[in-house]
């Protein structure tokens, strides 16, 4: 591993039929949302195994019994813990930072972060307390850091066009030295999957 003082953590969903990207069922359906959605997961997973940059951890809700998850060798499985997307995501990365230096945490359904795209993140938290992938509509589909704090995930309008900026927005009232990488995007729309198969063309 290029960096042994730092893991990847994959936030995701088990791949159960009408319980991931819902917002892409009323237009293409739950089992056709739900195949896009294993194809991004398993593209995301083995993206960050394959760069062999740092340890992958894939931290799933509900469980992590589902069968999909037996075929990643290598990737050591947990369960999200908390209320919230920002509660889960502080204890993910704080219980990561326990045992390691830096962590970055990236979204399944970000298919433009690559190998060079995590190793940057990676990089930059050689000499910054926190990084951040924008994405196109206002979130983030990568967050790094060398300690988590509370206040960095709390209160957090979720799913809004400010959730990048409202983060970043506290990492200058905790004075940290962060960088912001190129923004990225997600597919949460059917506008979106079509943007994501004709990349794969």
């Amino acid at each position: 591993m290029k960096y042994a003082d730092s893991s990847i953590l994959v936030f995701c969903k088990a791949p159960i039929t009408g319980k991931v990207k819902t917002r892409l069922i009323p237009t293409l359906g739950a089992n056709k949302a739900c195949t896009i959605y294993k194809m991004l997961l398993e593209e995301a997973i083995n993206s960050a195994s394959e760069a062999e940059l740092a340890q992958v951890q894939l931290w799933c809700t509900p469980h992590v019994t589902h069968e999909y998850f037996t075929q990643f060798d290598g990737v050591n499985l947990y369960v999200q813990e908390g209320n919230d997307l920002g509660e889960r995501m502080h204890k993910a990365l704080s219980v990561t930072l326990k045992e390691k230096q830096r962590a970055v945490l990236i979204g399944a359904d970000c298919p433009t972060i690559d190998k060079t795209y995590l190793d940057r993140a990676i990089a930059l938290l050689e000499d910054h307390d926190a990084v951040i992938g924008p994405a196109e509509d206002g979130g983030y589909g990568l967050i790094g850091l060398r300690e988590s704090r509370t206040n960095y995930f709390d209160d957090i309008e979720w799913s809004t066009d400010q959730v990048c900026a409202e983060t970043c927005r506290r990492f200058n009232v905790a004075g940290l030295n962060w960088a912001l990488l190129p923004r990225i995007w997600d597919v949460d729309r059917p506008e979106d999957v079509d943007r994501y198969l004709l990349s794969k063309a």
